[in-house]
């Protein structure tokens, strides 16, 4: 049994963490297209120590690589990049993320949990981070950081 903390506020969903994102959108997915099990998966790219990640590597773990993959009907492959709204990410990881995302036939950060949805359902412009949009915000900041 997995237990989603989060709290409501003006009817909407906050989640302390991406894991916390993640994970229902995750159970979100599965609760509402059960005839797509596992089309919709994690790919661990993280390891806890430096000996593990070298040994990831050699075994073809590459950073970068989206927190999501999906698999639609016709096979194409879709990136889903799990970010918190409002948090700063280092413009150096997006910028991986997003060049990895290119591989992809479709690349999104979700932020919010509602998009699961349009991705599932092919409506890209539900989603508020699609890969043009982000290759935008990376070429308008000047920081070293995005905010979501």
């Amino acid at each position: 049994m997995i237990i989603i903390y989060h709290f409501k506020k003006n009817n909407i969903m906050k989640f302390k963490t991406e894991a916390q994102l993640q994970a229902a959108a995750v159970v979100e997915f599965s609760r509402k297209y059960p005839e797509q099990r596992g089309r919709l998966f994690m790919v661990n790219n993280r390891s806890l120590a430096a000996k593990d990640g070298v040994k990831l590597r050699s075994m073809g773990m590459f950073p970068g690589v989206s927190d999501l993959c999906y698999i639609r009907e016709d096979k194409t492959i879709v990136g889903i990049e799990v970010k918190l709204p409002g948090k700063r990410h280092p413009k150096d990881h997006i910028i991986n993320q997003y060049n990895w995302g290119l591989n992809a036939s479709e690349w999104y950060v979700l932020t919010e949990l509602d998009e699961i949805h349009a991705i599932v359902q092919s409506a890209p412009y539900a989603v508020k981070y699609r890969r043009d949009v982000v290759l935008e915000l990376i070429k308008k900041t000047k920081t070293k950081s995005l905010i979501f």
